[in-house]
């Protein structure tokens, strides 16, 4: 996989993710394991985590040209990061059920993998 096809395969996945839990938070969470309905608050931290997700991905769909490809590829690696600690962390604390750590921590570690090719100069 080159630069390119990472950087815009990441973008989908990140499309994909952020409209989800824009507009369908309860179902996009429960797809990553979840219990939406024992936390009233949950929509809303949903609908924080879709807007990020959107907000890295639309400059690379769109090709913006202010836009460096890199940069934006390193904070995806730094947030990748961070959210593939988070879910550890939380279901170590029992924050969340097992399956949420196994499914968010697995796309956030594999975002965080293609990110690191996405940085390449290829």
């Amino acid at each position: 996989m080159n630069a390119t096809t990472a950087r815009r395969s990441l973008a989908a996945l990140r499309t994909a993710i952020g409209l989800g839990a824009l507009l369908a938070p309860h179902q996009t969470g429960r797809i990553f394991g979840m219990d939406m309905a024992s936390n009233v608050g949950a929509p809303f931290f949903a609908r924080l985590y879709g807007a990020r997700q959107l907000c890295m991905a639309v400059p690379v769909l769109t090709d913006a040209a202010d836009i460096d490809q890199r940069m934006l590829a390193r904070l995806g690696v730094q947030v990748d990061v961070t959210d593939t600690v988070s879910a550890i962390a939380a279901g170590a604390r029992g924050y969340i059920p097992l399956r949420a750590v196994a499914i968010s921590g697995a796309v956030s570690a594999l975002s965080a993998a293609v990110g690191v090719v996405a940085i390449q100069n290829r």
